[in-house]
């Protein structure tokens, strides 16, 4: 707190938050009101301040809260005035008194004398900025003007009421004029996800001349965003520029804490390159250091631009939110949405027009007819990653949602093709059956088992190797991989009915099902064995596709199926909140819609069409490697990215979920590219850049979603008790509880009825500050 004294008039003393002044040593004037412009300097080393601005002009002294005590101690004058309670009340002319001594006795200079006044040239307007609402209505303005015969600018503010310009931002009714974000108007209209938020409206004014219509700022560089801004930045990508200086970092800081403490974290840094560092350069003085007006400007934004987390290794500009950037939860928000940017046209289309007509979410579109796709390569082509480790093309995906959220539809749509496959293969499979029981039965009723031309002539049963199965027990797997290069789809509406039914025809219900069922999404050599008949799967190229539900979630993957890692062969995708509605489509949309199915049939024709390369009636897939370009990223990824993860968050599960990723990743590479080149995206078969990078957000957003849908599902006993507690205490509308309560009522569990159990899960609740003791007996509880 400092004290504020006016040497110019009779005023009263004013106290301030030291913490209210900028970097720059200003803030808002407290004489004169209205005014929201920086235009009050604070010098507390020369003890002085003046306003800056024309109509008002207020200067004096300051006290530090020491001298302000001895001001008060010494005053006679003070005493006299009976204020000894007031501590605010005292006028100048006491400073006159008595302020001489209280700035020798604690060697604080007087205030230099004043400088000449600059005077403002108002025919000369530097620059003028108009805030405008969402409709484009002028509210208020900040406009530029040169002083005479000095170098600098001085600022006023206006606002717009009743058709004219008038000065100050307080309307004549009292009320002030809304704060609103720059070029507001442009932003709301644009399609873009995109929002660059800069220091000032100078470098907005400069992207908005380039064409970029998302350039934003609030027009300083210490000015805060408010709870009414945020929902311009909801579901965006954030861009923030700040200038290249201590107060811009510090800028920059301030925004990710705002967005971050708000629960948006799509956000990315963009630091330009200049000449010289700490200058405080901003967008137009690159722009005058490099050539090429836009186009390297757009350049230089794009490549320069990080994600906030890559931006953590720079702890001398981002430390003091680096314990924000750590929580994972509003780290990776920017991951939740689906990058469908990632995705091949041909694919992002389709789901794209489907998910619109629907109103249902793109991602249950998208993935299944990734998974589609790559169920139809299947052991077509392997990808050699490095040292003798190989990827092929079969996801494991579960779509989680609520009911009625539509998860049903869209997959049934994506598999339409597969099904018909499907249904053509196996009608030609009962012609083929048929017409081998006839002529075996027309071989036993002719011919004798001694006659050699019955020995000699053999006629090879059929087999029946479906596209897509909805058989859930290992059993029926069985026939299916036997002798299919190509691989299977395991399609479960309900994926719960999957583990449901292992086991199922073992004695007790125990056996190795699930055992067998990991090493088959694995791609392992299995021996299924079934009423002592053994069957040999080599290389199984298994694809499961499902839904389950939101509640039913934590049931399925739990127990043995998290312990030993089979919930971390699925990648989850657990999209917010969308009901399932339908639209009256025009015959512009149907007719999208019917050439994107088409599109997208063609290019499972294409990908059916290619056949198994055999080896001595062995199947040898096709080996694709990486390009130079895509392996660097993909080792960047591999040995940087993961590894930076692991040590900064230090998360047992997200350590255990990166590790299975990364198995995934080279996987997601492999079907992107091979999508794209079968939609003549690209004409190289060795995997790009624009692949793996593809595959880069793809793995990120799994990883998100994986942490989202497996961190309740691992919770320990304790965590389940704690939840019961939780629920008991909200059903039963209570402040505290006691042991006796939890006992009588059988919060735990029939098991869990003694006091000295039910004390002893307590204590374990208190030691990971769950819940606390409120009385000495220790016999009440109080969940935190």
């Amino acid at each position: 707190m400092i004290y504020l004294i006016r040497t110019d008039s009779k005023e009263q003393v004013r106290a301030i938050d030291d913490s209210d002044l900028n970097s720059n040593g200003r803030m808002c004037c407290p004489y004169h009101q209205g005014d929201q412009d920086t235009v009050f300097s604070v010098d507390i080393n020369k003890g002085c301040f003046h306003c800056f601005y024309p109509t008002c002009n207020a200067e004096g002294k300051v006290l530090t809260d020491i001298e302000y005590a001895d001001y008060k101690s010494n005053s006679a004058k003070w005493q006299e005035a009976g204020n000894q309670n007031s501590g605010l009340d005292e006028w100048a002319d006491l400073a006159d008194d008595v302020g001489d001594t209280i700035f020798d006795e604690h060697n604080v200079s007087e205030a230099e004398p004043a400088k000449p006044k600059k005077e403002i040239d108002y025919t000369n307007v530097i620059r003028e900025h108009i805030y405008r609402d969402e409709d484009g209505n002028p509210i208020s303005r900040k406009i530029y003007y040169s002083y005479k015969d000095a170098q600098g600018k001085q600022a006023f503010q206006h606002r717009w009421e009743d058709g004219q310009w008038k000065p100050k931002l307080t309307y004549s009714d009292g009320t002030p004029v809304p704060k609103l974000l720059y070029n507001l108007h442009n932003l709301v209209r644009c399609s873009s996800d995109n929002i660059y938020y800069v220091e000032g409206e100078k470098d907005a004014d400069k992207l908005l001349e380039f064409g970029c219509k998302q350039a934003t700022t609030l027009g300083s560089s210490n000015a805060k965003l408010e709870y009414a801004h945020l929902k311009y930045f909801r579901n965006k990508r954030i861009v923030i520029i700040p200038d290249d200086d201590a107060p811009g970092y510090e800028f920059c800081k301030n925004m990710v804490r705002t967005l971050l403490l708000n629960n948006i974290s799509d956000i990315y840094i963009c630091q330009l390159p200049f000449a010289q560092s700490n200058q405080g350069y901003d967008i137009s003085d690159y722009i005058e250091q490099n050539d090429g007006g836009a186009e390297k400007l757009i350049q230089a934004v794009k490549q320069n631009t990080k994600p906030v987390f890559e931006c953590l290794n720079d702890l001398n500009k981002y430390d003091e939110v680096k314990e924000q950037l750590l929580d994972y939860s509003q780290l990776y928000q920017h991951h939740r949405k689906f990058p469908l940017e990632a995705i091949a046209k041909i694919v992002r289309n389709y789901a794209s027009i489907n998910a619109q007509v629907d109103n249902s979410s793109v991602e249950y579109h998208t993935l299944g007819a990734l998974t589609a796709a790559g169920s139809l390569l299947g052991g077509k082509y392997i990808l050699n990653t490095h040292n003798g480790w190989q990827s092929n093309t079969t996801l494991c995906i579960t779509l989680v949602g609520v009911p009625g959220q539509s998860k049903s539809h869209p997959l049934r749509t994506s598999l339409n093709q597969i099904t018909e496959y499907n249904r053509r293969f196996h009608k030609e499979y009962k012609i083929e059956k048929k017409a081998y029981e006839d002529w075996h039965k027309q071989r036993f009723s002719n011919k004798s088992k001694s006659d050699h031309n019955y020995l000699e002539e053999k006629k090879e049963k059929p087999k029946y190797q479906p596209y897509i199965i909805n058989k859930c027990t290992l059993e029926g797997l069985r026939d299916c991989f036997d002798d299919n290069p190509r691989g299977v789809l395991l399609y479960m509406d309900e994926l719960r009915a999957l583990f449901n039914s292992l086991n199922q025809y073992k004695k007790g219900g125990k056996g190795d099902d699930l055992e067998i069922l990991m090493g088959l999404i694995d791609g392992q050599d299995s021996v299924v064995k079934l009423k002592d008949e053994e069957t040999f799967i080599k290389s199984p190229r298994l694809s499961i596709i499902g839904t389950i539900q939101t509640k039913v979630l934590h049931k399925c993957f739990k127990g043995e199926y998290y312990d030993n890692g089979c919930a971390y062969r699925f990648l989850f995708s657990y999209p917010e909140k969308k009901l399932f509605t339908l639209k009256q489509i025009d015959n512009k949309t149907q007719q999208q819609l019917i050439s994107n199915k088409n599109s997208i049939n063609c290019l499972y024709d294409r990908l059916n069409e290619i056949e198994v390369p055999m080896d001595d009636g062995e199947p040898e897939p096709i080996a694709v490697e990486f390009s130079f370009e895509a392996k660097q990223v993909f080792l960047k990824f591999i040995n940087e990215t993961c590894h930076t993860l692991e040590i900064y968050f230090n998360d047992d599960l997200l350590c255990e979920i990166l590790a299975k990723i990364k198995t995934y990743y080279p996987k997601l590479a492999l079907l992107i590219h091979l999508i794209r080149y079968y939609s003549m995206e690209t004409n190289q078969l060795a995997i790009d850049r624009e692949s793996v990078l593809s595959a880069e957000k793809l793995a990120m957003y799994f990883l998100y979603h994986n942490y989202l849908a497996l961190q309740s599902t691992g919770s320990s006993k304790n965590d389940t008790y704690f939840e019961k507690l939780r629920n008991y205490v909200k059903r039963k509308e209570l402040a505290t509880l006691t042991i006796r309560d939890i006992c009588r009522d059988k919060v735990f569990g029939r098991n869990m009825t003694k006091s000295a159990a039910v004390k002893s899960v307590i204590d374990e609740l208190q030691q990971e500050s769950k819940v606390k003791y409120t009385d000495s007996k220790m016999s009440k509880v109080k969940l935190l």
